[in-house]
């Protein structure tokens, strides 16, 4: 059996400035390697100079995104007179090549013996080896060590959290593609976490949800810590660039209408087509909201939007999504 744990490294690195964050990373992880073997698992190569700080390395070419409107992560918006859903904030969704590298991690791990895993994005902002040897101290008493949101109990930190092998269902090691595609379309799943019985909903389509699902299950003993101190310096769920600008659709009156929201310090110039037609042209202020009508939702849609000259989302509804369309991206008015 291994003496040593793992410290497990998820990356995509597909320029040489994040290349530089995993390497800063590796680097800063040497001071464990008396403790921990490293394994990175990526889905680009990585240099010479990272594998000779590493012990393991991974290289998975299959990096899916997932963009039907059933799969990707829920958002909403509400002022005093609507209410809107919608799964065109954040249009690609990486739930599925995440799950299959930890998924990679855990038979990994189970075949080489390794009882305790440590598993962290390229882009975790590492603050010293205190917290992770603390950790893997409170893994001899807990099966799962994960880091929550301060609000909400089933959205887990996915930037670094870490378990032992024991107890993981075979469903989770032969990973099933399908019958993960189906959770997060319908993750309705009952969970006691810190003593409190909570249930998933369907805006539960975030990697930080689903961890939470599968490394709570059956018997093991969990333990969420508040999130004080869980950083990363790549955020892809934030608003780097302009995402709040997509059709939702009209209940009421079955028609296409359009929402804005600015959350920057400067104009934002959206444009709108609908089957190579301009529909809409909005100057959108900092700090602020619109929602305008689109077009009517008879036959296909192809609809484009462009922010400050580029291509910002391409969205096609036709009758083979409409329904999925309208069940995600929906507005309803008081």
């Amino acid at each position: 059996m291994l003496k040593k744990d793992i410290i497990i490294i998820s990356a995509y690195c597909p320029n040489l400035r994040k290349e530089g964050k995993l390497q800063d990373l590796v680097e800063n992880l040497q001071g464990l390697r008396n403790k921990f073997d490293i394994l990175v698992v990526s889905h680009t190569p990585i240099s010479k100079e990272i594998c000779n700080k590493i012990d393991h390395f991974y290289y998975d070419s299959q990096n899916e995104m997932l963009t039907d409107f059933d799969l990707t992560y829920m958002a909403w918006f509400r002022s005093e007179n609507f209410y809107l859903e919608t799964s065109l904030v954040y249009n690609k969704s990486t739930a599925l090549t995440i799950a299959r590298q930890i998924r990679y991690a855990i038979n990994f791990a189970d075949f080489w013996g390794y009882k305790k895993i440590h598993y962290m994005e390229y882009d975790f902002i590492y603050k010293g080896d205190d917290m992770i040897l603390d950790i893997n101290q409170k893994l001899d008493e807990y099966d799962t060590v994960m880091f929550h949101h301060p609000s909400n109990l089933l959205f887990a930190s996915s930037v670094y959290f870490s378990f032992n092998t024991k107890f993981i269902d075979d469903d989770i090691k032969n990973f099933n593609k399908e019958k993960f595609l189906d959770l997060i379309r319908n993750p309705h799943v009952d969970l006691e976490i810190s003593g409190q019985n909570r249930r998933m909903t369907n805006h539960a389509k975030m990697t930080e949800n689903l961890n939470v699902i599968f490394l709570s299950q059956k018997d093991r003993k969990c333990l969420f810590l508040p999130n004080p101190e869980i950083d990363q310096s790549e955020d892809s769920h934030s608003n780097q660039e302009f995402k709040w600008a997509f059709p939702v659709y009209n209940i009421e009156k079955n028609y296409l209408m359009f929402f804005t929201h600015n959350t920057f310090d400067f104009i934002q110039t959206i444009e709108v087509f609908v089957n190579g037609e301009k529909i809409l042209h909005l100057e959108c202020p900092p700090k602020t909201w619109k929602l305008n009508n689109l077009s009517d939702f008879n036959g296909e849609k192809n609809i484009e939007v462009i922010v400050n000259g580029n291509l910002n989302k391409k969205i096609k509804i036709n009758e083979s999504n409409k329904k999925i369309f309208t069940t995600n991206n929906y507005i309803v008015f008081n």
